[in-house]
């Protein structure tokens, strides 16, 4: 019988990893979708407030996860009751004690010895108890009573909760999700289909996600905690200030790593891989979320020190534009939000809004893909965040109703296209115009927030970072690695040819700077390759073009000496990250998308510019205007300038 139950342990175990065939898949497919519902009605319940978490008086530190099976939760309550004592803290640990003989609250261990063996206190009570001597261990189905019980008798200053994230009577200050390094969320299917106890959605609760490397012997959790152990600034006297993690699209997700434990399955074959791959978009498996670093722990507390005004929003959504460029100089407006709203949870949400992950900025980052089809799934993923306001930098009509739908009760944006009737603050267009990074600070301006630096500055990746990795390798191929200073050009626009600086004048630019000792390499999307054959063909450059992909983009810039390009989403990146940018103009304004930092303009006077035509109905007077050598000398007093 024993060898049955094996056989049928391993083959679920093996189709929650893998899958199930097509049979099976549909029944438990039914039956995960019962459940979801079950868990979407409670989790509606306490939303409403007709269920609600009760406080206990004291930090609550909470270590779980989203997945059936090890994931490294014991090393890492171990080390959270440490970093609570060194911190002074009189830490206790309530678990349920999961296939206990005993019943009701139980005492497993004492500041002085353990009293209940494996049997009556539970297989992970009896071991942490055995692990940290001296540490109150209670159990109890009801957590509160369990973790009143160590407040009541010894005296415990903090909790940490064992296997607690799907746990909502007792609340929590600080919430840590476990995951798995090789396949985190398995088949990604509910209970009893897949190994998720909860939708990924839930991620959304947690405030760090440790993940468990494959060889890893020590725990190891985000060095985060000891600073937000010490501040017990929360409304019900816990932690306060831990910014929840962000949430982006993507394929692999980026957490704090932590520690090794174990898996459904695993055995010594298992290899590390550090990150996982996320699983493919289902109905369980949101396809515009991913995990990823929430800000410093320095920066989290000069947030919280700064205080919270009376009446200002608990939880923020940014709609972010269409553009690059435009999603560049919205940092300024996120920034402010960040830090004038220390403890809400701030998301934002766009097309390119990949490129502010790790940035500090947010604590959701959601993909909010340009075409309508594709964002009608994402926008109930953004209703579930459970935004009270959201301030609308785009102008149009469905940016509004968008907000709308996600249920933000307060819809800030500018009265244009017919939607006041579709805002809650609607704001009249400023005349003049205004620069459009000033513009977007308007909105936010109606919070009450103030930006100390309207400059967009982001974080270039870190250099051990794949992304890194993989510049430095395309550099290398293309001849880079020993040149004395590097000038990028990008040759595209995606706004419009009208913007693009005629080839002759690039080819001729590459020469005169190569004649100086620079090495030019060409930057731009496939579309952009027959231009950058052309130029190749009169000039000694290198190209890029087709190769520097969205997700290399940062790492390419970065590595630059100087940028050359039209008014771009490009350039307004690079001067972000730091690279000295020299921006030519037409048809378009400088006053209103100059990039701002290490960055100056060229502009190209013609009689009909700016004419902010997308296509030249004649022959791009404004652009040919602009010659190579004065693109040189600019970018040379550009980069003296700039060190």
């Amino acid at each position: 019988m024993s060898t049955r139950r094996s056989q049928a342990q391993a083959r679920l175990l093996h189709g929650w990893e893998h899958g199930f065939s097509s049979g099976p898949t549909a029944v438990m497919g039914v039956l995960g979708r019962g459940y979801r519902g079950l868990l979407g009605a409670r989790e509606w319940l306490y939303r409403r407030g007709v269920l609600r978490s009760r406080p206990l008086g004291c930090p609550v530190v909470s270590v779980g996860n989203l997945t059936v099976g090890g994931t490294g939760k014991t090393p890492a309550v171990e080390l959270a009751v440490r970093t609570l004592a060194e911190l002074g803290r009189r830490p206790a640990v309530v678990s349920r004690g999961y296939r206990r003989r005993t019943s009701g609250v139980q005492i497993v261990a004492d500041t002085a010895s353990i009293r209940l063996d494996p049997e009556d206190a539970g297989d992970e009570p009896f071991l942490l108890a055995r692990r940290l001597p001296g540490v109150p261990v209670v159990v109890g189905a009801n957590r509160h009573e369990a973790g009143q019980a160590a407040v009541d008798r010894f005296g415990s200053t903090a909790i940490v909760l064992d296997d607690g994230f799907q746990h909502r009577t007792l609340a929590k200050d600080l919430e840590i999700v476990m995951t798995r390094a090789r396949r985190p969320w398995g088949n990604g299917l509910m209970l009893p289909g897949g190994p998720l106890r909860e939708p990924l959605s839930a991620l959304a609760r947690a405030d760090l996600e440790g993940r468990a490397p494959a060889g890893l012997r020590g725990p190891r959790v985000s060095r985060e905690l000891p600073e937000h152990a010490r501040r017990s600034r929360r409304r019900r006297g816990g932690l306060r200030g831990l910014r929840r993690p962000s949430l982006v699209h993507g394929r692999r997700p980026r957490c704090p790593r932590a520690a090794r434990a174990g898996e459904p399955g695993r055995h010594a074959h298992h290899h590390g891989e550090g990150l996982g791959a996320a699983p493919a978009p289902g109905p369980d498996r949101p396809a515009d979320l991913r995990v990823e670093h929430p800000p410093g722990a320095e920066e989290r507390a000069r947030r919280v020190a700064a205080g919270v005004r009376a009446g200002m929003p608990d939880s923020v959504i940014l709609r972010l534009p269409n553009w690059l460029g435009d999603t560049v100089m919205a940092v300024p407006a996120l920034r402010a939000l960040r830090t004038a709203l220390p403890t809400a949870r701030i998301a934002a949400a766009g097309p390119w809004v990949s490129v502010l992950a790790e940035q500090g900025l947010a604590d959701v980052l959601v993909i909010y893909p340009r075409a309508w089809t594709a964002r009608v799934g994402v926008a109930d993923s953004v209703r579930r965040l459970g935004a009270d306001t959201a301030v609308l930098l785009p102008n149009s009509l469905e940016a509004a109703l968008s907000a709308w739908y996600w249920g933000a009760g307060r819809r800030i944006g500018f009265d244009t296209g017919g939607r006041a009737l579709a805002l809650t603050d609607a704001l009249p267009l400023p005349e003049p115009r205004r620069h459009q990074i000033d513009e977007y600070l308007l909105l936010v301006e109606t919070l009450g927030v103030r930006a100390d630096d309207p400059t967009p500055r982001l974080i270039p990746p870190r250099p051990e970072s794949p992304e890194h990795e993989a510049a430095r390798a395309l550099f290398a191929e293309a001849g880079l690695d020993g040149a004395r200073r590097v000038i990028g050009v990008h040759l595209g626009a995606a706004w419009g040819s009208s913007k693009l600086w005629p080839v002759e004048r690039v080819g001729e630019f590459c020469r005169l700077a190569s004649a100086r000792g620079d090495a030019v390499v060409l930057l731009g999307t496939a579309a952009d390759e027959p231009l950058a054959a052309a130029i190749l063909a009169a000039s000694p450059a290198r190209s890029l073009v087709g190769r520097d992909r969205p997700e290399l983009l940062p790492a390419l810039l970065a590595r630059l000496g100087a940028l050359v390009a039209a008014d771009t989403g490009v350039a307004h990146l690079a001067a972000a990250l730091g690279t000295p940018v020299l921006t030519l103009f037409g048809p378009t304004d400088p006053r209103l998308t100059a990039p701002r930092g290490p960055a100056q303009t060229l502009v190209g006077d013609a009689p009909c510019a700016p004419c902010f035509y997308r296509e030249c109905p004649i022959d791009h007077p404004c652009m040919r205007r602009i010659g190579a050598d004065d693109v040189l000398d600019r970018l040379s007093a550009l980069m003296g300038a700039a060190g």
